[in-house]
């Protein structure tokens, strides 16, 4: 008895078929070459494909009748579910997404991975199962995609997702927010009696603000958009901007100090910052230049002070991040830098994830910071 391989494999390596087959026709032969047997499908489908060629078959004295095949067919879990699962960490729920193999399905899957944190989604090569970790919102993405899919779905997943669903279509019913009367909605932090304070820590505790056109400095920085702004000197002097950095109450402040011109900006911060002691300011570097070395004996006895969870401001030069800043209570939420000369990474990395309120004041960006502004999305005000 001849096979409907053999038949497949003799097509394919002698006879030759038609760019439109060309493709599924090879795959399925290099497949049963493997020893890999044919799906039901699979089968249904080769068997159309071989009656188009009876002609060229008969020609070599080859009877295609629907033969049966040499491999026994494989059979193919084709479920469709989402369910909760604890597979990836017991201690943990999770959301698993499982499909026989469909490019439309994997077209969606790439979406979900799209739109959900990359970290909490699991899947293993080979494995026809995805999984995210378990929320409202993993929930909510997931059915979006599947619901109208034929898939069969646990209750708590589709509870979960249209609780989520109805805070999407209602956002501004449930997005944390600063009213106009200055009260927070929708966020369990306690407002501060001042309205432009609130304003400014919008970005740091995540609400939402009532945008409005800036006056003045103050309420350039507060209402900035991103963490970075950058103040040009000939717009708003060092003096104005540390007078809104008191009215905002932007402490503890890091002073970001370039290394070639330390003592005049030391000193020029220091010589502002007069509603700050002494005692509550600490520099952290000294000048090892000639130049600068004036620096040294300037901030003796003023700013030789230990660094605490009292300490309002401390200067750093650029170039280095102090260790100390990593082992002691004192945390800023913002910078300032007198240039946008380039910081260390490490020093980068500091204060990007400490500071909320980044300010750069400069009559010319370097190109590293244009660059650098540019990726961040950077207000400009000129």
């Amino acid at each position: 008895m001849i096979f409907i391989e053999e038949i497949l494999h003799y097509l394919v390596d002698t006879i030759g078929v038609s760019s439109k087959d060309n493709t599924i026709l090879n795959s399925f032969s290099r497949q049963c070459k493997k020893g890999v047997g044919l799906t039901d499908r699979q089968y249904d489908l080769l068997k159309n494909k071989l009656a188009n060629y009876r002609e060229e078959l008969l020609e070599h004295k080859i009877v295609f009748m629907d033969q049966p095949t040499e491999i026994p067919l494989r059979e193919i879990d084709r479920s469709k579910y989402i369910r909760i699962v604890d597979d990836v960490n017991p201690k943990e729920k999770w959301i698993e997404v499982r499909f026989p193999f469909s490019k439309k399905d994997i077209v969606k899957i790439d979406k979900i991975k799209s739109e959900l944190n990359q970290h909490e989604y699991s899947h293993s090569t080979g494995s026809h199962k995805h999984s995210w970790k378990f929320s409202s919102l993993a929930c909510y993405t997931v059915c979006k995609y599947f619901q109208t899919a034929m898939f069969k779905i646990d209750t708590v997943i589709l509870e979960h997702s249209k609780q989520a669903e109805n805070i999407v279509n209602n956002f501004v019913d449930y997005q944390p927010l600063l009213t106009l009367d200055n009260k927070l909605k929708n966020i369990s932090i306690t407002p501060r009696d001042n309205y432009l304070q609130n304003v400014d820590r919008g970005i740091m505790n995540g609400y939402a603000i009532h945008r409005e056109i800036p006056q003045g400095l103050t309420e350039t920085i507060a209402y900035r958009s991103t963490s970075d702004i950058y103040i040009d000197p000939d717009v708003w002097n060092l003096s104005e901007v540390i007078n809104s950095l008191q009215q905002l109450d932007r402490f503890p402040l890091v002073v970001l100090i370039d290394s070639d011109d330390s003592y005049r900006q030391v000193l020029d911060v220091h010589s502002k910052l007069t509603f700050i002691p002494d005692s509550q300011q600490s520099i952290l570097f000294r000048a090892s230049d000639s130049k600068n070395a004036i620096l040294n004996t300037y901030v003796k006895g003023k700013l030789n002070n230990w660094v605490d969870n009292n300490t309002k401001v401390v200067y750093i030069s650029k170039s280095k991040l102090p260790k100390l800043l990593l082992k002691t209570e004192y945390k800023p939420i913002c910078s300032l830098a007198i240039t946008s000369q380039r910081l260390s990474n490490t020093l980068e990395s500091y204060v990007i994830f400490n500071c909320d309120c980044i300010i750069y004041t400069d009559k010319i960006k370097n190109n590293f910071y244009r660059r650098y502004t540019n990726l961040a999305g950077m207000q400009t005000y000129n």
